[in-house]
């Protein structure tokens, strides 16, 4: 299954973020990926199909990290 997901440099970004995103795309809130390093561990999960409006709503959003996740193939790459 195949997803982005947002991470963030503190929790506070990521609550802003959540948001930005509230009523517009459903996410969910997720702990960050082990094989992903980052300084807040909290992260959001969107499903693939929502990836341009996505990138609409973070335009204005603090600072944050776009992952593609694969897990049937352990893929992590960064966008």
């Amino acid at each position: 299954m195949c997803y982005i997901l947002i991470t963030f440099d503190s929790t506070h970004d990521a609550m802003a973020t959540e948001l930005l995103l509230k009523g517009h795309v459903p996410y969910s809130i997720m702990p960050t990926l082990r094989s992903i390093t980052s300084a807040c561990g909290i992260s959001i999960r969107v499903e693939l199909e929502y990836s341009e409006r996505i990138d609409e709503l973070l335009a204005s959003a603090p600072t944050h990290t776009l992952y593609l996740i694969d897990d049937s193939i352990s893929l992590v790459q960064k966008l």
